[in-house]
């Protein structure tokens, strides 16, 4: 290989890995490389291992770190992400022995306001996600799961994870055993309304609970006698602030200690009435804090664990501090992995600027084809102004829309007053109150003026009651009951904020980031009779799911341009390269019927013209846009047909699923495979237009029954009749090709016709899927349908005037027989064709139900399609002609064989989209070279010469047909045994097989001078 051809490789492979490297490390390239500490974003719990590693949820509910005993990161763990194996909210954290973290996860539905579904997540002792321990999903939408869930008290005792089910009339205990895998019920107490009075519970011993209730009371619960004894109430503290229990926790011994978020502090019940912890413990170690709330806290060992607005507190249980971690500290190896991001994304761009310097140095040899010029140039400027159009389009738009929500907040704080009766106020002034017969009258009416979050006005709106008490903010009702009647909040310590404003008689709205999350919200005064302000009232709506929507949205905007200039250009270039044939056309029907020779300086300088563009000019180039067009129509469903039979499945005998899904393609296969034989069969004996015209009636009549498939055995047929069909246009068209005489023309039509095909798949899966998700399914045929007739009128137009002379019928069974029975052939199919073509379903079959369970969209399935064929049409070539110059056919196949399992290994060891990506483009860049290594090798096996090209690749084809049939069912029977396992364990398969196939392939083979090889 010279070294153009190994430095083009070498500069290919280099920006594939850094570009997967990249986008591993996507997450530091937005951090700054040389800063070595970090603050807490909005802490909201923090908990310590036996190690005394601590794990902090902060980046309010959405983010998960651990520190070491030093206060330096160890691993973040992102959250906000709806994708499996990641957390939307982090509610709680508990470290089993083994390092294991176990996270709460509070999945909110895509307004961020009711919680659809609990789960807690198993990851390892190195921030990796292993498993779903247990998943509690809720259909019923209630005001009591509004942002919260109601799993709590997430817990590690007795070498088990414990946490409690707080529903409407009872607490149940559930414990998790990490060595058999089994969750259990532990125990249950009877509890009515738990759900609203309940603040927090914590186990003492087995049969015995401490339970805190929003009336400010701490209560020992004995299972055993179902008896309880009080050990602490709020009401007999006379402190000047009011007491608010919130959090009760057990040590190893049975103590208890709870937080206080009224005074601000950490105690201790009974024995441990001598542990107290507050700000003054902080400032007695010269910390600059104050009125800091301490809301939850961790006990482990000795060791207590919690945290305030700006950092992490330890202390041991007899209150003196240990330590206090104000800042994150970064370690020298995460600083160096920033670093190394960015050098990745430089090294990305230095690469991309290479390979564009070497494409046009020594394959375009300085000189850039006018066509690709204004193709780039029309890239660029549709590029540039879409992007600078859809960036400003959508901040005017984010703009508008928040002011929008802003104004609507407003006007439902100040219509929502209206319905409660502000006397009422004065029958609410004592803990005893809360859910007495005025609060519930309060309560009810506010529901009722959101009529419950039924309609889509209300649908996500939350409310806020709050009191002013001796100058200080306290919320006393919230819509999904979580607070108590003195819940303190620091907001009013804005001179000009919002609840200020609102205690003085003005509604005023904004926005806001806290622990909790970002909202958007408006405060207005509620008046009794007299005209006196006895409540402030805060409605609002969750912010931060409008901002991850803002946020999709944008990068969706992004993609769908991209791909939609992509596709337009290549649209551009088909419609070019007609354009430019039918020129071609006119100038050679000025000549003479079929002169093609050299000019003389006798004729004129348009017949010199003329007779230079004929040699250049075949009629079989034609076959490139009608081949386009037909491809178009017909694989605009590729990327959903997957995905429709899912909806479409019925089950069958004991076939599974994934057998039964993959039904249609193996249909479309083989019937494709029996189109060809007929249609090969019509060609060789002149009729071929018959072949073509059948064919077009056919795939467009799969292709408008398809759209009406009222089940799936209908759509079988459809699919059928689409194979068919397509199977006949391609024969009848590949015989227009091969009619060509001139042998140089006859392998450019070649280029051309499978250029067509390549470009008609890519162009018609993307449009496919983008109109499969704004139209849907169904209607895509009707499309396709459309478009498919439109082919068969080009075809009529462009190829009945070419003439094709009949051939002699030479196909005879006998010869057949002696040919399927070779072993060379037999074996050539069954150890490369079979398994390549079986892993290249990974793309048509699985790729597309595996993308749409894992939230992405038919569109995003059609785009990665459209990467796969770039690779394919753009490296392949290249990758081909190096291959084939310095590597025999033979390696070069078993090369391919290999890069095939590769691709499916990547998928195998991580199975996420990442990996499945990973394996598209691999799968992209393998088949650019390995499928023309295949041909060429097979039609150099001395049966095959023998027998002729036309009629080998017609087997050839016919044998690729079959073996994508039976790849979809192949496909679903490893699937049986699990994605990953199931494709790993084909990837070692495939592996085996190329092993196994090396000595086969070798015997009997040696290489001419040319580098092919001969029998």
């Amino acid at each position: 290989m010279d070294r153009k051809g190994i430095n083009f490789i070498l500069l290919s492979g280099g920006l594939i890995v850094a570009i997967l490297i990249s986008y591993i490390l996507r997450w530091h390239i937005f951090d700054l490389p040389f800063a070595s500490t970090q603050q807490f974003n909005y802490p909201s719990y923090a908990i310590t291992d036996n190690d005394s590693n601590i794990y902090v949820i902060d980046t309010s509910l959405r983010r998960v770190v651990k520190l070491d005993s030093r206060g330096q990161l160890l691993f973040v763990i992102e959250g906000g992400q709806r994708e499996e194996g990641t957390f939307f909210y982090a509610a709680d954290l508990a470290v089993d022995n083994e390092g294991n973290l176990y996270v709460l996860n509070w999945l909110h539905d895509e307004g961020g306001f009711h919680v659809e579904k609990e789960e807690i997540l198993q990851y390892s002792s190195d921030g990796q996600f292993r498993q779903i321990i247990y998943s509690r999903p809720y259909e019923k939408r209630t005001s009591t799961r509004v942002q919260r869930g109601q799993l709590n008290a997430l817990s590690f005792i007795e070498d088990k994870i414990n946490w409690f089910d707080i529903a409407s009339d009872s607490l149940t205990r559930f414990t998790y055993d990490g060595k058999t895998g089994s969750v259990k019920e532990a125990a249950s107490l009877s509890y009515p309304e738990a759900n609203i009075f309940v603040a927090d519970v914590a186990v003492v011993s087995a049969a015995k609970w401490a339970v805190v209730n929003k009336k400010g009371q701490i209560t020992l619960h004995d299972l055993t006698d179902n008896s309880s004894v009080g050990l602490y109430n709020a009401d007999d503290n006379l402190s000047k602030d009011i007491s608010v229990p919130l959090m009760v926790e057990a040590d190893a011994g049975g103590g208890l200690y709870y937080s206080d978020i009224g005074t601000g502090t950490i105690q201790g019940l009974g024995d441990k009435e001598s542990y107290i912890f507050s700000d003054e413990s902080l400032k007695k170690a010269g910390f600059d804090v104050q009125d800091m709330v301490y809301y939850r806290f961790d006990i482990n060992g000795d060791v207590l664990t919690t945290f305030n607005d700006y950092g992490v507190v330890q202390t041991d249980l007899n209150g003196t501090l240990l330590k206090y971690y104000e800042s994150i500290q970064i370690p020298f190896s995460e600083l160096a992995l920033k670093l190394f991001s960015f050098i990745m994304l430089a090294a990305v761009i230095l690469i991309l600027v290479l390979i564009l310097r070497h494409i046009y140095l020594y394959m375009f040899q300085r000189t850039i084809p006018p066509v690709l010029i204004n193709a780039l140039s029309i890239l660029f400027v549709i590029g540039v102004t879409t992007l600078l159009v859809v960036t400003v389009v959508l901040k005017n738009f984010a703009a508008r829309y928040t002011n929008s929500l802003l104004e609507k907040t407003q006007q439902m704080a100040q219509l929502i007053p209206q319905t409660v009766d502000g006397d009422l106020f004065n029958q609410i002034q004592s803990r005893d109150d809360y859910m007495g017969d005025a609060y519930r009258k309060v309560r009810a009416s506010l529901h009722a003026a959101l009529n419950e979050n039924k309609d889509p006005w209300n649908d996500r709106y939350y409310f806020v009651l709050y009191s002013v008490i001796d100058e200080k903010l306290y919320g006393m009702m919230y819509l999904n009951d979580r607070i108590s009647m003195y819940h303190p909040f620091n907001y009013y310590e804005e001179t000009d904020g919002a609840y200020r404003l609102a205690n003085s008689g003005e509604i005023s709205a904004e926005t806001d980031t806290d622990s909790w999350g970002t909202w958007i919200y408006a405060v207005s005064p509620i008046r009794d009779s007299k005209g006196k302000v006895v409540a402030l009232l805060e409605v609002g709506t969750d912010f931060y799911s409008y901002e991850v929507e803002n946020r999709k949205l944008f990068k969706n905007l992004i993609l769908d341009v991209g791909t939609l200039v992509i596709v337009f250009v290549l649209i551009l270039i088909e419609f070019v390269f007609y354009l430019d044939l039918k020129r071609k056309q006119r100038i050679v029907s000025l000549l003479p019927h079929g002169e093609r020779r050299r000019a003389d300086r006798r004729q004129s300088s348009a017949e010199a013209m003329a007779i230079q563009t004929a040699t250049s000019y075949s009629a079989a180039y034609f076959v490139r846009p009608v081949n386009f067009l037909i491809t178009l129509a017909i694989s605009m469903s590729v990327a959903f047909v997957p995905v429709m039979m899912r909806s479409l499945y019925q089950p069958v005998f004991n076939l599974s699923e994934d057998i039964i899904i993959a039904l249609p393609i193996s249909l479309e296969m083989l019937f494709f495979a029996v189109g060809l034989i007929t249609g090969g069969s019509l060609s060789s004996r002149g009729r071929w237009k018959h072949a073509q015209v059948a064919g077009i009636m056919m795939a467009a009549g799969g292709l408008l029954l398809s759209a009406l498939s009222v089940n799936m055995y209908i759509f079988f047929v459809a699919r059928s009749f689409v194979g068919f069909g397509s199977g006949l246009i391609l024969i009848s068209l590949r015989s227009i090709v091969s009619s060509e005489k001139d042998s140089v023309l006859k392998s450019h039509a070649y280029a051309h016709f499978y250029a067509g095909s390549m470009a008609g798949l890519n162009v018609g899966v993307f449009f496919g899927a983008f109109l499969a998700d704004q139209i849907g399914f169904y209607d895509v045929f009707y499309v396709a349908f459309a478009l498919a007739i439109i082919s068969g009128l080009l075809m009529v137009q462009l190829l009945f005037g070419i003439k094709i002379a009949p051939k002699k019928i030479t196909l005879k069974p006998v010869g057949v027989f002696r040919f399927i029975i070779e072993p060379k052939v037999i074996l050539f199919f069954l150890f490369v064709i079979l398994p390549t073509y079986t892993a290249g379903m990974f793309l048509v079959y699985y790729f597309p139900l595996f993308a749409t369970e894992k939230g992405l969209s038919v569109s995003d399935v059609g785009r990665f399609f459209i990467v796969n064929g770039l690779f394919v049409i753009y490296l392949g070539p290249t990758l081909s002609r190096l291959f084939k110059r310095h590597l025999s056919d033979r390696v070069s196949l078993l090369a391919g064989s290999a890069g095939w399992a590769i691709a499916m290994a990547f998928f195998a060891l991580t199975g996420n989209i990442a990996g499945a990506v990973a394996t598209v483009i691999v799968m992209g860049i393998v088949e650019g070279f390995a499928v023309t290594a295949q041909n060429d090798y097979y039609l150099n096996i001395g049966l095959v010469k023998k027998i002729g090209e036309e009629r080998a690749v017609a087997y050839f084809e016919v044998a690729a047909k079959i073996a994508e049939m039976a790849a979809p069912i192949l496909f679903g029977a490893i699937l049986i045994l699990g994605p990953l396992t199931g494709i790993g364990m084909f990837s070692v398969l495939l592996v085996v097989m190329t092993l196994v196939y090396i000595p086969i392939s070798a015997v009997g083979q040696s290489k001419d001078k040319s580098g092919g090889e001969t029998k």
